[in-house]
């Protein structure tokens, strides 16, 4: 008769990434977050190329500390691609802009991404000059503009000591013979 396994239904879990279900105990994973999956398929999701969305999901992410991206900025991604025709790598690119170049605080009170709207102009015209800094030095060669070293030496300070005339009854007696 063949013996019995007992399983532990906690150690059943679902891959992340190609939604089959495995043993922890009998398959080697990865755990991502509070999520697990196959180590192979975590792998090959590493190599793959992120679309621009995947980016700004996994970039809002991070940002707010979570493992999704709550309906409500979901609904404000969506607003903002279909009312003011902006790009989710645009998206991306002005909360880089306002979080990470202009150091501005995440504020807590709020859960969402209502701030786009007004810094999406700013953070295209710093990109747009980026851009434009990167086309008119493209062809120029760096090395020429390294400055090159000069070794200066210095010498050490010294000290002149003034002799000071101190007062001497010889000078007196000259001077009163002069007389």
């Amino acid at each position: 008769m063949p013996e019995l396994e007992i399983t532990d239904p906690n150690d059943i879990v679902v891959c992340r990434y190609c939604k089959k279900s495995f043993n922890k105990k009998e398959t080697e994973f990865v755990k991502i977050g509070e999520k697990y999956s196959h180590k192979h398929c975590a792998e090959l999701e590493d190599k793959r190329e992120k679309t621009d969305a995947e980016k700004l999901d996994i970039y809002i992410m991070e940002l707010y500390k979570t493992d999704f991206v709550s309906p409500r900025i979901k609904k404000q991604i969506n607003q903002f691609i279909n009312d003011y025709n902006y790009t989710y790598s645009g998206i991306h690119k002005a909360l880089v802009y306002y979080y990470e170049i202009k150091k501005k605080p995440l504020d807590t009170r709020y859960t969402g991404i209502g701030i786009v709207p007004y810094i999406y102009q700013d953070a295209y015209n710093y990109y747009y000059a980026l851009w434009l800094a990167q086309q008119k030095n493209e062809s120029k060669d760096i090395n020429k503009y390294i400055p090159k070293e000069w070794e200066v030496h210095i010498p050490v300070p010294q000290r002149k000591v003034k002799k000071r005339n101190l007062f001497s009854f010889l000078d007196e007696e000259e001077e009163m013979n002069e007389q």
